[in-house]
């Protein structure tokens, strides 16, 4: 299931009672950056959203994801207040990279199949409701991630994966634009005897060796429909929270399945037994034989080994409540 927008129409006359109250202050400026080729692009909806900030005076200039030198011109010589991206995970992830620098505050604008990040934060699925946390709301400090491979440097906000979570995603690239997430279901059918690996995990340098078929790293902890991924995973605590799937087929994820379901209602896990789970600041990932790896939902490319370092408080996201040390954007 894909957490998306309610459909409105373009053409319809937008009313919202924030929208009367213009914004008497100087001429705010965002930057949207937006994937036209995500799972659920709806212009339609993401058009009443921009119509709606105008009205409060913001001036908002528009550039494709795939002009990403563009857009990190633009945040060094522009002066912005805000940073828009509409687009899946993959492209939160990577507009968060250049954000992370600029220290600009980060709006989501839903626009891909899972949208994990934006299930996470909880925020308003309504474009007049997404507008109106935008305009007003507050943004908070969420970890980022470094990444280093011998496919170069690259970084992830979700989670990153390598193993049979990164296979299946391999598999539904091409299938899930059209399909959403059947898309992963139907990928999944061609993993039913994914790789095992004999595991090396380096964790703030301490070893330990173990075999599996995935490694997951994950910084928020909430997949589809809000099920937990891990217990106790916090996006601003520092931390890499990073779970091992034992066994020799993807059967031996559904008690972990059921564990988030009793986990989201409240209740202890039955089966936390069939993982390794740890957490740590940093860690060096080595498999025999190598296995692919994703970042945020997309095929990364690369493979393992990689290290992997977590940068506390690094990206600025805007949230719908204040909490903690929240600051007006």
């Amino acid at each position: 299931m894909s957490v998306g927008l309610k459909t409105v129409s373009s053409q319809s006359k937008i009313s919202h009672p924030l929208l009367a109250e213009k914004d008497s202050s100087s001429l705010r400026r965002a930057l949207l950056v937006y994937n036209p080729r995500s799972g659920s692009h709806n212009p339609a909806a993401l058009e009443v959203f921009l119509r709606a900030l105008e009205g409060w005076g913001w001036s908002v200039e528009r550039c494709e994801l795939s002009a990403l030198e563009r857009v990190a011109d633009t945040l060094e010589h522009n002066r912005l207040d805000r940073i828009i991206v509409s687009g899946g995970d993959g492209t939160v992830g990577a507009v968060a990279c250049l954000t992370r620098v600029s220290g600009l505050p980060l709006m989501i604008f839903p626009g891909g199949t899972g949208n994990l990040v934006f299930q996470n934060l909880k925020l308003p699925r309504h474009p007049l409701e997404l507008a109106e946390v935008c305009h007003r709301g507050y943004w908070e400090c969420f970890d980022w991630v470094d990444l280093s491979s011998a496919a170069g440097q690259s970084g992830f906000l979700l989670m990153a994966g390598a193993g049979f979570d990164a296979d299946l995603i391999r598999e539904s690239e091409a299938l899930k634009a059209s399909l959403g997430v059947m898309g992963y279901l139907l990928a999944g059918l061609k993993q039913l005897s994914p790789q095992h690996a004999e595991l090396s995990l380096e964790l703030d340098g301490v070893t330990v060796r173990t075999r599996g078929i995935m490694v997951l790293i994950a910084n928020f902890g909430r997949a589809n429909l809000g099920l937990p991924i891990l217990k106790g995973i916090d996006p601003q605590d520092g931390l890499l929270h990073v779970m091992v799937l034992k066994g020799r087929s993807p059967l031996t994820f559904l008690p972990h399945i059921f564990d988030s379901i009793l986990g989201k209602f409240g209740f202890e896990p039955l089966f936390e037994d069939r993982l390794e789970i740890y957490t740590c600041r940093q860690l060096r990932l080595e498999t025999h034989p190598p296995l692919y790896t994703q970042l945020d939902g997309d095929a990364f490319g690369g493979q393992t080994p990689f290290f992997a370092r977590v940068v506390p408080g690094a990206v600025r996201l805007v949230c719908l409540e204040p909490s903690g040390e929240a600051r007006n954007p």
